[in-house]
């Protein structure tokens, strides 16, 4: 079952960079690669094999919007653009990337340490870009705490978030 959801996965994303690609940025009329796209997503809706939302930009500008599915499959509460998605792990690599792309532009080093920009987390010192990166910097795994749960819905600021990791003592050296 999980190797089929994660081919399901796997398609829906090239089959979405394809269309994407070809559709939106070449020769395609506009309207042509919106119909092609908004079928295909419904039709993937209507077979429970997909809900989310599509949302194409070009320079900035908008192409392409599309919701389909339940933000609350047990009220019927169809998503829109204010659904509010959890992503969960999915953000590692968004923030991987832009990481890096500060890397890349000079405006950060994989040896960049923490302090200054949360000086008073514990070891901040010594806890480098990398070390996050490649989940070696020893920091409290907040998810761990045991009130992670009575939190976790609501919004955080980043002062709150910055408190509940100095709160716990590192689990290691960072290394």
């Amino acid at each position: 079952m999980k190797n089929s959801l994660l081919n399901i996965s796997k398609f829906i994303v090239i089959a979405l960079s394809f269309l994407c690609v070809n559709g939106f940025a070449n020769a395609e009329p506009a309207s042509k690669a919106h119909k092609k796209l908004t079928q295909y997503l419904d039709n993937l809706q209507a077979h429970e094999k997909l809900m989310g939302t599509v949302y194409i930009t070009k320079k900035g500008e908008p192409l392409y919007e599309h919701h389909f599915g339940y933000a609350s499959v047990k009220d019927k509460r169809a998503i829109d653009a204010n659904t509010a998605f959890r992503i969960a792990s999915i953000s590692k690599i968004y923030t991987s990337v832009l990481l890096m792309q500060l890397v890349e532009a000079g405006k950060l080093t994989l040896d960049t340490t923490l302090e200054g920009f949360y000086p008073t987390l514990p070891k901040a010192e010594s806890i480098t870009i990398e070390h996050l990166l490649t989940h070696r910097s020893g920091i409290y795994n907040y998810i761990e705490d045991l009130n992670f749960h009575a939190y976790k819905e609501g919004g955080q600021t980043r002062e709150e978030m910055e408190q509940r990791i100095i709160a716990f003592d590192s689990q290691f050296k960072p290394d």
